[in-house]
């Protein structure tokens, strides 16, 4: 049950980070944009390593972040809606702590979920 509180909290977090984002890029203030982006990326990594330790066989499994390609695309991050926001780039993380790590190609978020790739959380 603490658990589920605890996921729970984090989707609300998250919720709040993309409103908060989508508050800074419709700004005049050019300094809010990228703190507010820097603690959506560290939700969106924080959910990553919940749903990895989830997983079946992926015990001690940890993601190290959520990398907007903003490098190479110039729209790397969309505001989608009032309430979606699109963030193409990378996420880093492995199995273990001494492990290969992988760096997997798109994430999109909305308000409460998070779809790595092809597979929805």
């Amino acid at each position: 049950m603490a658990e589920d509180a605890g996921q729970f909290d984090l989707e609300s977090k998250i919720a709040e980070f993309v409103r908060t984002y989508i508050e800074a890029a419709h700004s005049d203030n050019l300094s809010e944009e990228p703190n507010a982006l820097r603690w959506l990326c560290c939700g969106l990594e924080r959910l990553l390593q919940r749903r990895l330790r989830d997983l079946p066989g992926f015990e001690g499994s940890w993601a190290d972040g959520v990398v907007p390609a903003t490098d190479m695309l110039p729209d790397a991050i969309k505001v989608i809606s009032p309430v979606e926001v699109s963030i193409r780039g990378y996420a880093i993380w492995a199995r273990a702590s001494r492990a290969r790590f992988w760096i997997d190609p798109p994430i999109t978020i909305g308000p409460w979920l998070v779809s790595p790739a092809s597979t929805t959380c």
